[in-house]
């Protein structure tokens, strides 16, 4: 499984690896087989511009979801693409009471999610199951690290 993490953010800076194992023990946890998923990390203005096109939004989302069905030219099996707005996150971080970590977790749980077809706005609450479900695995592991360079999110636990 390969997960392709970017970032064009200056800070908080991210760190690909932590970020790439967080998602593949997340895919384990749901039991999805894939080849390959990407998660893009934006600014508000970056997530602003998404919205307004994919969804006629004009506003700035935590987390949006694009997946993809068949295989790539090179026959890999391509779940799709999850753009994370960190500056969303990390005010809904603040007001929530928990670190910007938890709530990249959080988001990286619900935007893969979303990529298997669930869909909280039509379903009986499947999906908020599944997401509390995976949450209450990941919190059984060893914490993952965070994905983030200590030294560049102040204050975050």
């Amino acid at each position: 499984m390969e997960v392709l993490v970017k970032s064009n953010l200056q800070k908080p800076r991210i760190a690909p690896n932590k970020i790439k194992g967080l998602s593949k023990r997340i895919l384990q946890l749901l039991n999805v087989q894939a080849d390959e998923v990407s998660v893009i990390f934006v600014s508000d203005e970056e997530m602003k511009y998404y919205n307004q096109t994919f969804r006629s939004v004009p506003e700035p989302t935590d987390v949006l979801s694009f997946p993809l069905e068949g295989l790539t030219p090179e026959g890999k099996r391509n779940l799709g693409d999850i753009i994370i707005s960190l500056e969303t996150a990390s005010r809904q971080a603040e007001e929530l009471g928990h670190s910007l970590k938890q709530e990249v977790k959080i988001l990286l749980i619900h935007g893969l999610i979303h990529l298997l077809g669930y869909d909280h706005t039509t379903d009986q609450g499947e999906m908020e199951a599944k997401e509390r479900e995976v949450l209450r695995s990941l919190e059984k592991d060893s914490p993952p690290s965070s994905g983030f360079n200590k030294s560049e999110v102040k204050g975050q636990g």
